[in-house]
């Protein structure tokens, strides 16, 4: 078990994507691809209570108030932790039935045996790892595609995969950014490229003339944006605000991903 201790920060980002985002899988989230790891990584022993808003999902203003936490990287495949019972998950809280859902099929792991952290921030490689797991983990070999991607790092072989298959492109320097907290218009264009990857239709798109931020929104998220929110994966922090700057907490993220399996693509095996 390898131990690396980071400062999480919850800036917004200000970095764009450097390509747009569409179905292709170009312009990822903020910087162009997502991070990612989800469970493997998580942080120190935070997020006690009910992380975010009280109604689940990307809804409500979640707040992310475990900027300092230490995350703990683990380079060993994710397993199921079916039954556990984290100390900061409580039955009553909105993310409870996500949590034990990722948990159980091996996607997101706690960030100690105890703790799932649910109110710490997500990074780009906490998400990309989610996905790969997500995929079962399929062999790939390793080529410098990303500048502070280096070999034999937890995240590497998910990010190498990602790259390949298109769903995260990478900043304009030719960094991916890997420790950097994910931003919901990252999140959702990961997930959208990650749906095309999957075939899976995404042609229809909400709306987003109500939300009053909407101007915020890149224009490489504009599309993953508008389908994210029509098949329900993630909902405004307000009735008129999605807020696509802020970042998204473990909880969210395992939200999203029981959304995604159960509404969206139901295709997928179980591990």
């Amino acid at each position: 078990m390898l131990i690396k201790v980071k400062v999480a920060l919850t800036k917004t980002e200000s970095n764009s994507e450097s390509s747009g985002g569409s179905s292709s899988g170009s312009g990822s989230g903020g910087s162009s691809s997502g991070g990612s790891s989800g469970g493997s990584s998580g942080g120190s022993s935070s997020g006690s209570g009910s992380g975010g808003s009280s109604s689940g999902g990307l809804s409500g203003g979640s707040s992310l108030s475990d900027n300092n936490e230490k995350e703990i990287k683990d380079e060993e495949p994710a397993k199921a932790q079916a039954k556990t019972v984290f100390k900061d998950v409580e039955d009553s809280s909105w993310y409870k039935k996500a949590v034990d859902y990722v948990v159980d099929k091996g996607l997101m792991k706690g960030t100690s045996k105890e703790l799932f952290s649910p109110n710490k921030a997500t990074t780009r490689a906490m998400l990309v790892t989610i996905l790969y797991r997500m995929e079962k983990e399929p062999e790939i070999k390793y080529t410098q595609k990303f500048k502070d991607v280096e070999e034999n790092e937890w995240y590497t072989k998910a990010v190498m995969w990602a790259a390949k298959e298109g769903i995260v492109k990478g900043f304009e320097d030719g960094s991916f950014k890997p420790s950097k907290d994910i931003t919901r218009q990252q999140l959702v264009t990961l997930m959208y490229r990650y749906a095309n990857y999957k075939k899976v239709n995404t042609d229809k798109k909400s709306d987003l003339s109500k939300f009053t931020d909407v101007e915020k929104i890149a224009d490489y998220a504009l599309e993953a944006t508008g389908w994210a929110v029509e098949v329900g994966l993630i909902k405004g922090r307000s009735e008129k605000e999605l807020a696509p700057n802020a970042g998204a907490t473990r909880s969210e993220i395992a939200t999203i991903i029981m959304r995604y399996l159960e509404n969206v693509d139901k295709n997928i095996d179980d591990k």
